[in-house]
């Protein structure tokens, strides 16, 4: 990270009022949003050069974005999830790393959480030496793909659970995000439990501009 050219920083008056509990933890008040809205063309030219998009929480953030701005082809990282902080021993909500990194903010709000995560990802890993930055890339643009078991014995919920799948409501399947490079690995895996033959699944190949969306968007 060299230098921080440009900040953009808007608020968007909501639809409800803001309550007491939310201007604690953000110092935003309804007096500061009234009327307020943010200017999308400015914020479309502001992005127009960027290579991608870096979020602590993506799979949060980007459906946000998506619902008021789409289009967009720029692929997403994660910090939480692009960065392996439970391997390193570490939580991963971003006001704990900060404080094992030795600085914290004063209140959450969004410019100050970005300035927070970009100087966290300024340090690096005590064992490896490596930028957590540069992790961060590395493990960001490795082709993923999505692997879909849309039929399976009831018995084996715990056992695909235990090997990474979490349960989509919205298409009714186990669902998992995995790098390309190990998608032989978990055919294997399902060789090993699909013996009776009651396992059906699907690969789905994921552009890295459609991670981190909501899984219909990823597999229309």
């Amino acid at each position: 990270v060299a230098i921080i050219k440009e900040q953009f920083t808007q608020i968007n008056e909501p639809k409800e009022q803001i309550s007491e509990r939310i201007t604690q933890i953000t110092k935003i008040t309804n007096a500061e949003v009234q009327g307020k809205s943010i200017d999308w063309f400015k914020f479309k030219n502001y992005i127009s050069d960027a290579d991608i998009i870096i979020s602590h929480n993506a799979s949060f953030d980007r459906p946000f974005l998506d619902k008021y701005f789409s289009g967009y082809k720029i692929p997403w990282a994660c910090s939480i999830k692009n960065i392996n902080w439970t391997e390193k021993g570490l939580e991963t909500k971003l006001a704990l790393l900060c404080i094992y990194h030795g600085f914290f903010n004063d209140f959450h709000r969004a410019n100050n959480d970005v300035d927070s995560l970009l100087h966290l990802l300024t340090h690096s890993d005590q064992n490896t030496q490596k930028m957590y930055f540069s992790e961060l890339i590395n493990d960001a643009f490795s082709p993923r793909v999505m692997i879909i078991i849309y039929k399976s014995d009831y018995e084996l919920r715990g056992t695909i659970k235990y090997r990474g799948f979490h349960w989509s409501p919205e298409i009714k399947s186990w669902c998992k995000l995995a790098k390309k490079d190990v998608l032989e690995t978990e055919i294997d895996n399902f060789s090993e439990l699909n013996k009776s033959g009651a396992l059906l699944y699907r690969v789905v190949d994921v552009p890295l501009s459609e991670l981190h969306k909501n899984i219909r968007d990823i597999i229309k």
